[in-house]
């Protein structure tokens, strides 16, 4: 008997949980037949200035065109430039050169959203920032993970020149040993970071989910699609070390944002070549104001953008098209509401507002003083994520680097509020009076939460409390949720480590009397402090969008 017979042979009543009355054989196979329909990407303009702004916000409204029926995945295009990052010489009589090191922040493409707004009309349909659509793909996207980051110029390419390609650990300086019999001028030195077209997608309800959330413009004949997205300002989307200030123990500067009123931290130092006119390299910037050679840098902080959207538009046929035109549309969606709590550290209870039926929240604490070094994404009570390498020098050598402390097998410096990693120590949330999850360890929000409830392998310090079993984002099945309007706000009682306290800060609040007499002083408790943590919440809610009579609205106002 063949083998393969055995199978056949071998038959008895326990087949029947999977051969009873069988509806399926995999020798025969059927399909869907589907309407026609074709798919093109176009190109979406925006409205106003064509740059982003070095010191302050820059807010660009794009008007949604009605190129085809459908608008499906819809992505924010930006170009980055090159980079060139030079050396500074000392002043003083050592002579020595110190890097500037020049890097993009971390998450560059959705850091540099600060706000995401889709609205029609004077009906806003969805908002979040940029930092949610990052926490998003943390929470509920693997397999597509290190595809985003190149999406959005999360590489070490951007972030960490020194250990990309094949520079083994040494940051690519713009400079080149050469004279000017050699024939080589600052325009041949290559970039240290070559620039790159960003594609960041947008996070609405009609980008994801599958093509049955498509946004159906042939219906809209009433109104129209705006999508509003406020970026953050330049100076808060790179790093450099402070060249001026450099440690007197390792011989290099803290990697710091820019200072805008230092002539030294200019953007434009870095989007050209060296512009030595001696060929000398490398490129000193107060030597070149010394040498009157200022006037061949283009004194100009910002680069060429080219910021627009790119739509996946969908062609219907004519059938189809006048049935989307006349019927009535909704849509299942998930919106997001973001709440703040700023200077929260040690044992607080912050209220949020909440109704209708939400599905999850997502939390972080970040501390408060990030902006000093720009790093938004950092959810860690270190200053910086992870440990920061110090480059070991040549002893005979005094000018090019620094001595590393930590050579050698060790722990470190001693344990104090200063090196622990993570902020939050405990927490619990009340509905109103009464608890919906008594006090648990910081990990169940950071591991268990994740482990059970998301596909993704969100990072350190980025917390999930879910009502539902899976808090998928491209799926359109809901899977649970917590009706809020009994109690209107969930309050989370939580407990952080805390900061180390500030001996320098001696600043007070007099309170006088209504004469002019004092009578008494006062001091907020977080000015004690170092610094402190900001607690930001993520709030997802069901609710649903309906198109009809050639308008769009939501069916429970925001």
């Amino acid at each position: 008997m063949p083998g393969g017979l055995l199978n056949i042979a071998a038959y008895g009543a326990e087949n029947l949980i999977l051969t009873g009355n069988p509806t399926k054989t995999f020798f025969n196979a059927t399909y869907k037949k589907y309407t026609n329909f074709g798919l093109q990407r176009f190109r979406i303009e925006h409205e106003g200035q064509r740059s982003l702004n070095f010191n302050s916000q820059t807010e660009l409204n794009f008007k949604i065109p009605r190129y085809a029926e459908l608008l499906w995945d819809t992505y924010l295009v930006v170009n980055l430039p090159d980079i060139w990052s030079p050396l500074y010489w000392t002043q003083d009589v050592s002579g020595c050169q110190t890097p500037y090191e020049f890097k993009w922040i971390d998450k560059l493409g959705a850091m540099m959203i600060e706000e995401v707004t889709i609205y029609a009309g004077s009906n806003i349909l969805s908002r979040y920032s940029g930092e949610y659509i990052e926490s998003c793909i943390q929470r509920d996207d693997s397999g597509k993970r290190i595809l985003w980051n190149r999406m959005i110029g999360s590489e070490n390419r951007f972030n960490n020149p020194a250990n990309s390609f094949q520079n083994g650990g040494f940051y690519p300086n713009a400079n080149f040993n050469t004279t000017p019999s050699d024939g080589f001028s600052g325009s041949d030195v290559q970039p240290s970071i070559k620039g790159k077209r960003l594609f960041i997608p947008l996070e609405a309800w009609f980008t994801y989910g599958g093509a049955k959330t498509a946004l159906p413009l042939v219906a809209l004949q009433y109104q129209e699609i705006n999508i509003k997205i406020r970026f953050r300002s330049i100076k808060e989307l790179y790093t450099i070390l402070n060249v001026q200030n450099p440690d007197p123990i390792t011989g290099r500067g803290e990697r710091t944002a820019p200072n805008p009123a230092s002539t030294i931290d200019q953007l434009y130092w870095f989007l050209q070549p060296p512009q030595d006119a001696s060929g000398v390299f490398p490129t000193n910037p107060q030597t070149q104001e010394n040498k009157n050679n200022m006037a061949r840098y283009i004194k100009k902080n910002n680069w060429d953008t080219d910021i627009h959207l790119l739509g996946c538009y969908v062609f219907l046929s004519q059938d189809e098209r006048r049935v989307f035109a006349s019927n009535k549309h909704t849509y299942l969606v998930k919106e997001t509401f973001q709440h703040d709590f700023l200077n929260t550290a040690g044992s607080k209870r912050v209220d949020i507002p909440c109704r209708d039926m939400v599905s999850s929240f997502m939390f972080r604490f970040r501390r408060s003083d990030v902006n000093l070094r720009n790093e938004w994404s950092n959810y860690t009570n270190w200053k910086f994520k992870g440990v920061q390498a110090v480059q070991p020098i040549d002893m005979t050598d005094n000018c090019s680097g620094a001595i590393n402390p930590y050579l050698f097998k060790q722990t470190g410096p001693l344990v104090d509020s200063s090196n622990l990693e993570n902020i939050l120590l405990d927490m619990g949330i009340l509905l109103g009076a009464e608890y919906r999850e008594n006090t648990l360890y910081e990990g169940v929000y950071n591991l268990v939460e994740k482990w059970i409830r998301t596909d993704g392998r969100a990072k350190n310090g980025l917390y999930t409390y879910n009502f539902s079993v899976r808090s998928a984002r491209d799926s359109y099945q809901p899977s649970g949720a917590q009706n809020m309007n009994k109690w209107q706000y969930a309050t989370f009682e939580f407990n952080t480590i805390q900061p180390p306290l500030d001996p320098s800060n001696n600043n007070v609040e007099v309170l006088c009397d209504p004469s002019g007499g004092i009578i008494g002083v006062r001091k907020d408790t977080w000015r004690l402090n170092k610094w402190n943590f900001d607690l930001r919440v993520w709030e997802d809610r069901y609710n649903m969008i309906v198109i009809e009579n050639g308008s769009i609205g939501l069916l429970i106002a925001r």
